[in-house]
């Protein structure tokens, strides 16, 4: 939500979006996961959720981690980081069809997000029973990769994962250059948003902290502003 609401955090906002969440949850069924992270105090990344309705859909419950989504929108400063109707996925590779809008205070800052995950499993099946009697082509919309992890430490594993996997060879065959490109794609992601995340990194790619330290600063130096704000909190 581009515009700030006339509240400062979301305690202004908890009681007025739960009896909403709770009506989204019956309404669609249990399939239905609905989320709301309190994303304002940058040293709580690891435990967002503030409420949770059918939490058993990604295996997360109250007190649990915002998602990569959230660490980027924190770190880019995008004034327009809903996403509506996209596609994700569980960590068992189960498919979702997911919508997040976020909330902005008074002062244009942001401070929660209200997510929307629909377990779709059951329909792709129906769906894939009906195309092979009558054909029906695919419409989905775009597919958003997105970790649903029961702790912080799980989202940033599987975000070193992809950085590690864009370069495409085995952290002991990967020059500095090779790492330090991995290093910009999570600092990119929000990453280092999260207290204690550069140790996490470091030691995926076999570095001291001290060369993790070295190799974000390089990396920030050779990268293109991104216009966001936050506070480094590696």
């Amino acid at each position: 939500m581009g515009v700030g609401l006339p509240v400062e955090d979301m305690s202004d906002l908890r009681d007025l979006l739960i009896p909403v969440m709770k009506a989204i949850a019956v309404t669609v069924g249990p399939r239905c996961e609905v989320v709301l992270h309190d994303l304002k105090a940058s040293g709580r990344l690891g435990s967002t959720i503030i409420w949770i309705e059918n939490g058993h859909v990604t295996g997360r419950y109250v007190g649990g981690p915002t998602t990569n989504l959230g660490l980027e929108a924190l770190k880019t400063g995008d004034p327009d980081p809903d996403r509506y109707n996209y596609r994700s996925k569980t960590s068992d590779g189960r498919e979702l069809r997911s919508s997040s809008i976020y909330f902005r205070n008074s002062r244009g800052e942001l401070i929660g997000a209200l997510c929307v995950n629909v377990d779709i499993r059951t329909y792709i099946h129906a769906r894939d029973a009906l195309d092979e009697l009558i054909g029906l082509e695919d419409t989905a919309s775009v597919e958003i990769d997105e970790t649903f992890g029961t702790d912080i430490g799980s989202v940033l594993d599987d975000l070193v994962r992809r950085g590690i996997q864009r370069v495409g060879i085995p952290v002991t065959a990967m020059t500095r250059a090779d790492k330090v490109s991995v290093v910009r794609f999570l600092d990119e992601k929000g990453v280092f948003l999260v207290k204690r995340a550069i140790d996490r990194m470091a030691r995926a790619l076999k570095i001291s902290r001290v060369t993790a330290y070295a190799y974000l600063e390089e990396a920030r130096a050779s990268a293109a502003p991104t216009g966001g704000s936050a506070t480094e909190r590696a």
